[in-house]
């Protein structure tokens, strides 16, 4: 984030606390943001997305990530080559209803790169995906997934795969609820699952 003759710097030791930044849209997108904290802030209501944090040792904590158009929240950061960890966290965030413009492939949550924890996280009421990414030994624990999958079939609440180099991640504790297609199924049978390790 910012611009310095043509080439962005780096974001570091910077807390957003208790902003309310609405009806955008794109809520807050810090790329190459290292100690980095967006803590109790309401980023909902954008057309796009809420929040992209890309980096390392970055903390997002109680956002709230409702309403979004696509995606709610997206925190990434590690490299897989070296399985250098990005050791980012989210936190008791919130999104919910989002994908009301792109029904599919749009998560409440995505995730990337290795080392990051996913925890205590609510991802709620949409069409699709709850949560969807790739990487090397995350965790992701006490998250609440509920009313998901709804419209698609082949798909799950917790979504990730065609990789067979993203391993090591964890997931314990968390709760899927009312996870189901709910539309007609023309091809095959329903096959909506809370965690799908696709292909």
């Amino acid at each position: 984030m910012g611009i310095g003759a043509g080439v962005a710097k780096p974001l570091e030791y910077v807390r957003f606390r208790g902003l309310s930044i609405k009806y955008g849209t794109i809520g807050m997108n810090l790329d190459a943001a290292n100690n980095v904290i967006v803590e109790d802030c309401d980023l909902s209501l954008h057309s796009d997305s809420s929040l992209t944090v890309d980096g390392s040792l970055n903390s997002v904590v109680n956002v709230v990530a409702n309403y979004a158009g696509c995606r709610g929240i997206s925190v990434a950061g590690g490299d897989q080559p070296s399985l250098t960890r990005g050791n980012n966290t989210v936190t008791g965030c919130s999104a919910q209803r989002y994908a009301r413009w792109t029904r599919t492939y749009n998560p409440g949550l995505s995730f990337g790169g290795v080392g990051n924890t996913y925890s205590g996280n609510l991802v709620a009421n949409a069409p699709h995906i709850g949560m969807i990414g790739g990487g090397n030994d995350h965790l992701f624990f006490n998250n609440t997934f509920e009313r998901l999958v709804y419209e698609v079939s082949d798909s799950g609440a917790w979504y990730s795969g065609r990789s067979w180099a993203h391993r090591g991640s964890k997931l314990y504790n968390n709760t899927f609820l009312h996870c189901k297609d709910l539309e007609p199924t023309y091809l095959g049978s329903l096959a909506t699952h809370g965690i799908y390790y696709d292909d």
